[in-house]
């Protein structure tokens, strides 16, 4: 027993999710494109709450996947990093045998303007990203920094979440921050798995608060208990660590 463990916390068995997939849907909500969203939400929460979901899913085994996203995607690398090991030719040899735990899936219309520090990230195995056709119709739209606009692409963007999801069938999944888009990836999760846990965190506002308030009662058996956190609760590590550790057991 470590000496910041309690004796109840060191006689826990650790969860094992047996590699199965936990889908992350995540977004820091934009101004332009929801200032509902934007006002309600607070991007230090946000990015907690992802760094919170993204520990508790690797250190018990499981795997994370996500679609890519130019502030989201380094910070679930740079966390995933402490689940591998130093030596990159180690993680070379772990992304041939076995694949690496987190996995992003990115619209192949986006390719051209990732930036190259997240490049990088996936080519010191952090991570794997798996890349999806876009629609051969669209052109994206920039913003006066030259970036492509968000909500742009949105048919590639409906490509990817349907194959992304489809591909790795995610037996549970968390919404953090997020605008509209969250509410077509939750729909799909449920068309792809009836039984997908979904679980909407509040308390970092954005489009996943209004679904946690809307889905308050929708939680069943053992996951009831925590309806309440899940709206408001800030104890984001303690919160996601208890749902693994029952999704272990289902």
């Amino acid at each position: 027993m470590t000496p910041t463990q309690s004796p109840a916390e060191s006689e826990r068995p650790r969860a094992d999710l047996k590699r199965g997939f936990v889908f992350l849907s995540a977004s820091f909500p934009s101004k332009e494109q929801s200032p509902h969203d934007f006002e309600n939400a607070d991007a230090a929460e946000i990015s907690q709450a992802i760094v919170a979901v993204t520990r508790a899913v690797l250190s018990s085994n499981g795997q994370l996947v996500f679609g890519g996203h130019p502030t989201v995607t380094p910070l679930v690398l740079m966390v995933a990093q402490e689940y591998l090991p130093e030596n990159s030719a180690e993680r070379r040899e772990i992304a041939g045998r076995k694949g690496l735990p987190v996995v992003v899936y990115q619209s192949e219309i986006f390719r051209p303007y990732v930036p190259e520090s997240t490049r990088n990230l996936f080519q010191w195995h952090f991570g794997t990203v798996s890349w999806t056709e876009k629609d051969q119709n669209e052109v994206l739209e920039f913003t006066e920094a030259g970036r492509p606009k968000p909500g742009t692409a949105p048919k590639s963007l409906e490509i990817m979440r349907t194959k992304m999801i489809a591909e790795t069938k995610p037996f549970a999944a968390f919404f953090i921050g997020g605008m509209e888009g969250i509410r077509d990836e939750a729909k799909i999760c449920r068309a792809v798995n009836q039984r997908c846990q979904l679980f909407y965190l509040g308390a970092p506002g954005g489009a996943a608060r209004q679904l946690a308030e809307e889905n308050l009662k929708a939680l069943q058996g053992p996951f009831q208990e925590f309806a309440h956190d899940m709206l408001k609760s800030r104890s984001y590590p303690a919160l996601v660590q208890n749902l693994i550790r029952i999704l272990s057991r289902e």
